[in-house]
């Protein structure tokens, strides 16, 4: 999933316990995987080294392509959290900690991975084992229908601020 769809999710499942930021973090946090396990596109990172052989070995390098990917990261971040405090804060009232929370929560697993590929020790290789196991078989969608790819992701924020808009 791009990260703006993490975010926008994180802070919704967050807005569902506004008394409790833990379990809201949790929440967020948790419902990254689950999220990464669904058959999903996602923009290519081109700093990224790729070890089909053993895929904990993969890194990321620092160079061109690295600033290349911080500038699509950064404007994934920024749009999906900016549409993230718009949603959950100015129109269903959440707190702003909330949804800040909320954010962070879904989208720490993937910074973590960055620092996992700079450290490489526990509980970050467990982290690192999960991640991988719930984007298992997940590029055939990115390289052949990315268009379609994309819109399933979109879809999938507009459903589930639906959800939020029912229950909430």
């Amino acid at each position: 999933m791009i990260l703006a769809t993490h975010s926008i999710i994180g802070a919704g499942l967050a807005s569902f316990f506004p008394d409790n930021p833990g379990i809201a973090f949790s929440a967020a946090f948790a419902s990254h995987f689950a999220l990464d396990a669904i058959p999903h596109w996602e923009y290519k990172t081109l700093s990224r080294t790729k070890n089909e052989a053993n895929r904990l070995d993969e890194d990321i390098k620092f160079g061109k392509n690295f600033f290349i990917d911080l500038r699509k990261i950064f404007l994934d971040t920024a749009i999906g959290a900016t549409l993230a405090v718009l949603i959950f804060y100015y129109y269903f009232g959440a707190s702003l900690p909330l949804v800040l929370i909320g954010i962070t929560g879904g989208l720490l697993p993937d910074a973590l991975q960055f620092v996992y590929f700079k450290i490489r020790k526990e509980p970050l290789i467990l982290l690192q084992k999960g991640h991988l196991k719930a984007h298992n078989n997940n590029e055939n969608l990115s390289k052949k229908f990315p268009k379609i790819g994309f819109f399933l992701q979109v879809l999938l924020n507009v459903c589930f601020i639906l959800l939020v808009l029912l229950f909430a």
